[in-house]
């Protein structure tokens, strides 16, 4: 589930690059205070997701990962969701802009939902 999420994400990010153009005039227009207020908000939902992380059981030695993964998944959809969600805004902001702000926001989402995968949830 959270391979399929990320590659979406990243395939997102490789057609907004050709697809969306920084100067559509048949878009809104992103003012720089409107742009700054949305990374912002995909910053925020890196912090929500890192929250939410703590609400996923704790994997023990004992437990066979598919039992596991039926108490767990629940819980880690609820924290990957903000982070796509975060993700998909940065992606479409920078393809947007072609902002270096933008860009940095885009990559650090893109690189903490990429961390925050199943197997650093059964390791913690």
């Amino acid at each position: 589930m959270h391979g399929a999420m990320v590659t979406g994400v990243l395939l997102f990010a490789v057609v907004g690059f050709f697809v969306f153009k920084p100067s559509d005039p048949s878009s809104i227009e992103l003012t720089p205070r409107l742009i700054a207020a949305l990374l912002a908000l995909s910053l925020g939902t890196c912090a929500l997701s890192l929250l939410l992380r703590r609400r996923v059981p704790r994997k023990t030695n004992a437990e066979p990962a598919d039992a596991y993964w039926v108490a767990a998944t629940p819980r880690a959809m609820m924290a990957w969701a903000p982070l796509e969600a975060g993700s998909l805004l940065a992606v479409y902001l920078s393809a947007r802009t072609h902002s270096i702000t933008a860009v940095a926001v885009a990559v650090v989402t893109v690189l903490v939902f990429i961390t925050l995968n199943p197997g650093s949830l059964e390791r913690r």
